[in-house]
C-alpha cells in the first residue's frame, strides 16, 4: 500500500474471497461464509473448512444486524481460532 500499486492481482477461481481477509505470509484467510485459505501468488484455493460457518457480511463497516466474524491467528501462523455461536473452532492450518 505504501507504494500505491498492486504487488499481485490474481483471479480466485474456486472461491469468492470477500472483503474480510486475514493475512498469513504468502496466504490470506478469507472469512466469508466459511473459512478458506488462499494463495496470494496464484489465487489458488489452498484449503477450506465449510464446517466452520461464518456470517456473510457484504461490507467491512456498518450493518450491525450481521456481526463481523471474530478470529485470531496464532503468532506462529499454524492455528486459527474462530468464534462460533456457542464455542470456538480451532483450525490447524497447512
Amino acid at each position: 500500500m505504501s507504494e500505491g500499486r498492486w504487488l499481485r492481482r490474481n483471479p480466485i477461481a474456486d472461491a469468492e474471497p470477500g472483503i474480510l481477509l486475514l493475512p498469513r505470509g504468502d496466504h490470506v484467510i478469507s472469512l466469508l461464509g466459511h473459512t478458506r485459505l488462499l494463495d496470494t501468488a496464484t489465487g489458488r484455493l489452498v484449503a477450506e473448512w465449510p464446517e466452520v460457518g461464518l456470517p456473510v457480511k457484504a461490507t467491512c463497516f456498518g450493518g450491525s444486524h450481521v456481526p463481523s466474524p471474530v478470529a485470531a491467528l496464532h503468532p506462529d501462523g499454524t492455528r486459527l481460532a474462530i468464534a462460533q455461536t456457542e464455542s470456538i473452532a480451532l483450525i490447524t492450518l497447512p
